[in-house]
Order: structure tokens, then C-alpha cells, then sequence
């Protein structure tokens, strides 16, 4: 939901999707369309009807009212600002940075961007330089962070383009176990499926064999995914 729309239309949009039961919302808020104001009138409707709400930001003062808003999760965010404001409410606070379609466009702009305006592309160096600059500081001040790729164009591809993404933040800091964690118990919690994400007694999981333990080696070099 985005794309100049009205408040008056949003929230008219929002209780028409969880009225067909939808299992979450987004809201495209870069660039800028709606206000606190407007996105915690959506959080409030979400929130009654237990649901999460998500936010496409990336720029700051997009990330800053997604933040003051009490959205779900913020995704693509990459003007990490202000981050103390996520810890304002210990139940939402969720970053989905999706660095790896960010770096897949600035190492391969001419796949990447095939088909689309080549005028984005300092839009993306820019979205690169502000996540490299931003997700490790995220990840020193312990925020919870997910697994997000922002897949479907080439080369950020479905499946793989998931270890990647781990690897990028891995290179930014963040440990393999968090790497894992936050690919499944964090992702679930993002979207408020405690079954998913864990092995505990009557939630739903498929298991992944390594040929090494991916705490110690990664999940790059010689570890290989065996089933």
C-alpha cells in the first residue's frame, strides 16, 4: 500500500486486506506519502487484529517516522537513524535491511538493472553506502534483525540470494548463530508465527544437514548444504 495515497484510502485499504484475511501488511512509505500520525492509525487497526504491519523505508527520515509509528518491522532499512526509538517498544522494533539486492545492483548494475531506468542506480549506491555504513552499528546495539532479500530480479534470485544475504551481515559483524537465528526465530517472530522458527514440540520445521557445523565455518568455503 502506498503510492499517493490518502490516509482516508490507507486506512480504507488496510481493513479491506485483513478483512480478506491476509496474513500481514505492508506499507510503501519511501518516498513519503503518510505520517506517524497515519501509520500508527494502521498500526492501531493491525494491531486489533493481530497482525503485523510492515514498512518499506530506507531513507532516513522515512526510517525515523516508520520507527515513531511502532510498525512491525521496517524493511530495507538503511538509514539505520535514531535506532535508541526501536527500543521504545520491546515487542515491534524488527529491521529486515535486505543488503544483499543492494549489493547485487552496485557489483552487477547491468544485470541487475536490465530493463529498468539506469537512473536508479546511484539511488542504489547510495542505499549500499548507507547500509554499510549503518547495519553494523545495528548489529553492535543488538537490535533484532531479519532475513530479507528482496529477491525477484536478477541476479538477487529466490533461495540462494537468503545465504548471501546472512553472509553480507555476518561480514558486517553479526555471528553465524545470530545469522541463523535471525533467518528463523527472528523471521518468525517478525511475522507473528511462533510454529515456524523453531524446533519446540508441535511447531512446524524442515531440517537442513550441513557437511560441517555452520557456527564454526559459516556458510560459505567448504560447508555444503547435503539435504
Amino acid at each position: 500500500l502506498g503510492v499517493q495515497t490518502s490516509e482516508k484510502k490507507l486506512l480504507h485499504a488496510v481493513e479491506s486486506e485483513l478483512q480478506a484475511n491476509v496474513d500481514h501488511i505492508k506499507i510503501i512509505n519511501d518516498p513519503i506519502y503518510f505520517s506517524v500520525k497515519s501509520l500508527r492509525h494502521a498500526v492501531e487497526i493491525t494491531n486489533k487484529a493481530n497482525k503485523p504491519l510492515a514498512c518499506h523505508s530506507y531513507t532516513k527520515n522515512s526510517v525515523i517516522i516508520a520507527t515513531k509509528s511502532g510498525v512491525n518491522s521496517i524493511e530495507h532499512a538503511a538509514g539505520l537513524v535514531n535506532v535508541e526509538l526501536a527500543h521504545s517498544n520491546p515487542m515491534r522494533g524488527f529491521i529486515v535491511p535486505t543488503c544483499v539486492a543492494a549489493n547485487d545492483v552496485v557489483s552487477e548494475p547491468k544485470q541487475a538493472l536490465s530493463g529498468m531506468d539506469d537512473a536508479t542506480l546511484p539511488i542504489f549506491q547510495q542505499w549500499w553506502e548507507y547500509l554499510h555504513e549503518n547495519v553494523p552499528e545495528s548489529i553492535h546495539r543488538c537490535l533484532s534483525i531479519g532475513v530479507g532479500t528482496d529477491s525477484g530480479f536478477p541476479p538477487t534470485i529466490f533461495g540462494s540470494s537468503v545465504w548471501r544475504e546472512m553472509a553480507i551481515l555476518n561480514s558486517f559483524g553479526m555471528s553465524w548463530k545470530d545469522c541463523l537465528i535471525a533467518a528463523t526465530e527472528t523471521n518468525a517472530r517478525i511475522l507473528q508465527q511462533p510454529l515456524l522458527g523453531n524446533l519446540y514440540a508441535g511447531s512446524f520445521a524442515d531440517f537442513i544437514i550441513f557437511s560441517s557445523n555452520p557456527l564454526k565455518t559459516g556458510l560459505k568455503g567448504k560447508n555444503h548444504i547435503l539435504s
